[in-house]
């Protein structure tokens, strides 16, 4: 079953809560805010209590507003769930989540951008692949993540769990490994902008930004994509392909260091 994000609005009635600050802070560093050196983080020791223990992490709550906040098992990071995420988190919470050894070995087969390539957390990682669910519906455009707290993050707008997953395979639209390893090396050269050049079988140039996994262009797939031979010139830039967040699914599960295995090596 697919998890219901819908957009839904704060429990008070308006986008957020003065007190707790939901309409402006999406996270903050609990640990700051516990202590002396960050005036405008001590609000928080007062304006939130927590509710329970979850099976990784905490959840809390506004004393004011009511809205629900998430702190993560290494009691760092506490992060505000949106009222439509909720749900997501209750069901992340209900049982833990693995893949057969069996997909997982398919898995390793076309790895994951290592995240420390990137700063990323040590402790999430995401493998690009085509996902046969268990109502037998075909997604080409699929990422099986796995975290140690619940998917709550808006940016993810379609998410099932590992249960959902009957089959998957290679996805023709996933970068070879080579190519992910180097958009997760590429430096920043400007303000937001890690370019990596690539070119497709027909010496099409494009532009990649930052780490990548799925590449979707006009009649382009991201199998036919290699590292270009040229080198980048910043007068004259080809066109530049963004990694087509909306269209992707993310099929979610439990992090165990074991899983260190299906980062790429490179």
């Amino acid at each position: 079953m697919e998890i219901n994000t819908r957009h839904a609005t704060h429990p008070s009635g308006s986008s957020g809560c003065d007190l707790c600050g939901s309409s402006r802070v999406q996270a903050f560093n609990w640990s700051l805010a516990k202590g002396d050196h960050q005036e405008d983080l001590k609000v928080y020791r007062t304006a939130l209590h927590p509710v329970r223990d979850l099976r990784r992490g905490k959840l809390y709550a506004c004393k004011h507003c009511g809205g629900h906040w998430y702190l993560d098992a290494k009691e760092e990071i506490m992060t505000h769930v949106l009222p439509e995420r909720l749900g997501i988190l209750e069901a992340w919470n209900a049982a833990e989540t693995r893949l057969n050894g069996d997909l997982l070995e398919r898995l390793k087969n076309i790895g994951a951008i290592p995240p420390e390539l990137y700063g990323g957390a040590p402790d999430f990682i995401c493998v690009p692949c085509s996902v046969t669910t268990q109502k037998n519906e075909k997604i080409d455009l699929a990422k099986v993540c796995f975290q140690t707290g619940p998917p709550i993050e808006d940016w993810r707008k379609k998410i099932y769990f590992l249960s959902e997953i009957k089959d998957l395979s290679d996805s023709e639209y996933a970068l070879p490994a080579d190519v992910r390893i180097q958009t997760a090396r590429a430096a920043e050269v400007s303000m937001g902008l890690a370019p990596t050049m690539v070119q497709a079988q027909d010496g099409q140039q494009f532009i990649l930004n930052g780490p990548t996994d799925f590449f979707v262009e006009s009649e382009y797939k991201g199998r036919d994509i290699r590292v270009s031979d040229r080198e980048l010139d910043a007068t004259n830039l080809p066109p530049r392909v963004y990694e087509p967040m909306e269209a992707i699914t993310y099929f979610v599960g439990d992090w165990f260091d074991d899983l260190g295995e299906l980062k790429l090596k490179g």
